[in-house]
């Protein structure tokens, strides 16, 4: 009998105690917090481009049905920071109708700045350069899948890192439709404003290759020199982070010059002495059709 009213003793002090939250309910809870911490819920594919700032629409955009892939189309996986991004001066829409598309976590629209997946709400050179390879007619059709995070440094791109998390997401999503036929990397001015290592710039640029390589991507990719972004006085162009990336270019690994920016851009090409005005953005696309094609 003595057990029977001790156990009911204790269900009734417990029962009180959880109902008014006073002596022990508060320090239990706090010690199954310390020890079972409740895990985070991975954010979705849409939360994470939200935190990114990644478009995701825009007035005007023309949807289209995705397009099957053939020989004469390419498929560009655009990466990077804001030159890379929407945030050029000029803003393009496609010259050749639904044969230049953006392609967005599913979705078809006919290319226009600015495109959908990157970050960024105003003008870019892809569309550009997408005219210019359908004109050139080496390819018939032109799919853009722009990646690309204004301000963002490599280590975010490398494994761990906020950026390689949603690439390799997205990734799934693209392989479902496409198979990628060249990866287009320009970033780099970050790195150099931050003083990254080229040692350091090269190990993370590793690890974003061993990304793609493991996510199924085996197409070339494109590597910039790309250090230049204001009017730094101590500015030389053979600083670090651009030793580091013309470093990375090696056949044998599949990794290729892309545009030199740091030498091809005048001053004037720039609007604000970093992200690219018209001029900047016509030199820019036909470096990076040069570039394009002159691939083995």
């Amino acid at each position: 009998m003595a057990i029977l009213a001790l156990a009911s003793a204790a269900y009734l002090l417990g029962g009180y105690s959880y109902g008014h939250q006073i002596w022990p309910m508060p320090q239990l809870r706090a010690l199954k917090k310390n020890f079972f911490p409740a895990e985070e819920p991975t954010p979705s594919l849409q939360q994470q481009a939200e935190r990114l700032r990644r478009l995701s629409d825009w007035p005007g955009k023309s949807d289209v049905g995705c397009p099957p892939q053939h020989e004469t189309t390419a498929v560009l996986l655009i990466i990077g920071q804001s030159n890379a991004a929407n945030a050029s001066g000029q803003r393009y829409r496609s010259q050749h109708g639904p044969a230049l598309i953006n392609f967005f976590q599913g979705r078809c629209v006919i290319a226009g700045s600015p495109l959908l997946g990157s970050s960024g709400n105003e003008g870019e050179s892809w569309t550009l350069l997408g005219d210019k390879l359908i004109a050139s007619g080496r390819y018939q059709q032109v799919v853009l899948i722009p990646a690309a995070i204004g301000a963002s440094d490599i280590t975010r791109w490398a494994p761990g890192g906020d950026i390689n998390n949603l690439l390799s997401d997205e990734l799934d999503i693209v392989h479902r439709y496409y198979r990628i036929t060249h990866v287009l990397w320009h970033q780099g001015e970050a790195d150099y404003l931050q003083g990254t290592s080229g040692a350091d710039y090269r190990r993370a640029f590793k690890g974003l290759l061993e990304t793609l390589r493991h996510k199924g991507v085996d197409a070339p990719v494109l590597v910039s020199v790309a250090t230049k972004c204001g009017l730094a006085r101590d500015w030389q162009p053979g600083n670090p982070v651009a030793t580091a990336q013309r470093s990375l270019w090696d056949s044998a690994t599949g990794v290729f010059p892309g545009v030199d920016t740091d030498s091809l851009l005048t001053v004037t090409d720039r609007y604000d002495d970093c992200h690219f005005a018209g001029s900047g953005q016509e030199k820019f696309a036909d470096a990076w059709l040069d570039a394009i094609h002159s691939l083995p």
